[in-house]
């Protein structure tokens, strides 16, 4: 559903990228949850948004910002490219019997199930 919401022409792939975080898949879900952690990776997706007040908003939607399902952060993101700065969603739930995604790679982790 995400993805959807990134196929804007105002939204263009930069790449893959890492955060400070450590990831964690939640029982019973179909998505990870993100928590920062300054001791962990998280490995992702970045996007570069030339309106981002107007596709923000669509997003905090999806990710359940209002419902206090996540929360949208600034952080730095690393790439081989060097260091910038870039928006990210962090899980405000428990995560009491989720299971840490070793190496913060959720594609690689889901391939693997």
């Amino acid at each position: 559903m995400l993805h959807g919401l990134l196929q804007r022409p105002d939204i263009s792939y930069i790449g893959r990228g890492h955060i400070h975080a450590q990831l964690f898949e939640l029982p019973g879900e179909d998505y990870p949850a993100a928590i920062p952690d300054g001791h962990a990776y998280t490995q992702g997706e970045l996007y570069r948004m030339d309106a981002p007040a107007t596709a923000l908003p669509a997003i905090d939607e999806a990710e359940g910002c209002a419902e206090g399902l996540f929360e949208r952060h600034l952080v730095s993101v690393w790439r081989e490219d060097g260091r910038q700065r870039a928006w990210t969603y962090f899980y405000k739930r428990s995560i009491e019997n989720a299971r840490a995604v070793s190496g913060g790679d959720y594609r690689t982790f889901a391939r693997a199930l």
